[in-house]
């Protein structure tokens, strides 16, 4: 994301609509054909793999952690 949070105000709605806004952007991206079609591609990629590794650090290998319990 290009915004940061510099961006913020003192103003709670703002700040809502701050990250809200940033999530839509991210979506509408993800939501592009190109994207998709690369999504759906990786996926393909990973129920056909014989072993998938998981990395993480920080909040990131709290996901991690979870998503490789999960399955």
């Amino acid at each position: 994301m290009a915004s940061t949070v510099s961006a913020l105000t003192s103003d709670v709605n703002s700040s809502i609509d701050f990250v809200l806004e940033g999530h839509l952007r991210a979506c509408e991206m993800l939501a592009n054909a190109t994207n998709r079609s690369a999504i759906a591609q990786a996926v393909a990629l990973l129920t056909d793999a014989r072993q998938v590794a998981l990395f993480g650090i920080g909040a990131s290998g709290i996901l991690t952690e979870y998503t490789a319990a999960a399955v």
